[in-house]
């Protein structure tokens, strides 16, 4: 269960009801994640457009690197593995 509720749909707001269905045509409904984000209005829709910006394949980063990035994440979460 998310530490934090979805937003209901009744009180949602312009700018985030326009995101909402920009993401509804691109996953065929909105995500869970994004109904947690419209608790923060703003986010809902530059997360979206971040989102886009890092799916279009521009931002890859070589395997070596990856691996570092996810030891660094793993030690500081204290994840041991």
């Amino acid at each position: 269960m998310a530490r934090l509720d979805p937003v209901p749909d009744a009180s949602l707001t312009r700018g985030t009801r326009f995101w909402f269905w920009i993401i509804r045509r691109i996953f065929g409904r909105v995500l869970t994640p994004y109904r947690i984000l419209a608790h923060a209005p703003r986010l809902v829709g530059t997360s979206t457009l971040a989102n886009a910006a890092f799916a279009t394949g521009r931002w890859e980063i070589g395997s070596q690197l990856r691996t570092l990035i996810h030891l660094r994440v793993a030690s500081l979460v204290g994840c041991v593995f």
